[in-house]
């Protein structure tokens, strides 16, 4: 072998280990830490789910095994001072009755609220949502009425109220098990109300 054809081979066994080393250390940088390689994409997909609410666009669709309905997603004190999560009832048929302490057609469409609660309290579940008013009149209210025979959720700052769409007092929301939700503005009749509560009742 002449020295020219040696010097020649050596000289390129050089330079595909110069590319070989070039690509390898570009190789490294893409799976690193800020890189765009494929363990970077992974990393930030997982973050990503792992942060999202899984239940923020639910919408109206709840029901049993299924997600939260967006009106229920609230917690508030009772009355009696316990705590009360919306979310409990998910998959359960509700009525949500929305008063205020000195409102006058409240008080007329309270016996017919109380009626509804007693004669279908077993199936469908009852809840008061007081506001615009101090905790002590809401008592008041609710003793005159004799309307302990459910649970009435303080809704002092509006949160509830406006979670529903509800801007005055009376309302009632009705909620059935698959989570979908419809909101009655003003008052209903005894025979209105009792009968769309029967519908929830049912199978």
């Amino acid at each position: 072998m002449s020295r020219g054809t040696a010097r020649l081979r050596t000289t390129a066994a050089a330079a595909a280990c110069v590319v070989a080393l070039a690509t390898l250390t570009a190789a490294c940088g893409d799976d690193g830490d800020g890189g765009t390689g494929p363990a970077a994409t992974d990393g930030a997909s997982g973050r990503d789910t792992a942060e999202k609410d899984p239940g923020a666009d639910a919408g109206g669709d709840g029901g049993e095994g299924g997600t939260v309905p967006k009106e229920l997603r609230f917690t508030a004190t009772t009355l009696d001072g316990s705590g009360f999560d919306g979310a409990s009832l998910a998959g359960e048929s509700a009525v949500f009755w929305f008063w205020a302490p000195w409102c006058t057609v409240c008080a007329a469409e309270a016996p017919h609220v109380k009626e509804a609660a007693e004669e279908y309290g077993e199936d469908v579940t009852f809840v008061g949502v007081p506001g615009k008013g101090g905790t002590a009149d809401m008592e008041k209210f609710v003793s005159a009425h004799q309307l302990d025979g459910f649970q009435h959720a303080v809704d002092a700052d509006g949160t509830v109220w406006s979670r529903f769409g509800v801007a005055a007092q009376p309302a009632l929301a009705f909620v059935d098990k698959t989570g979908k939700v419809e909101v009655v503005p003003g008052t209903m009749s005894a025979d209105q109300l009792s009968q769309r509560v029967a519908e929830l009742a049912g199978p």
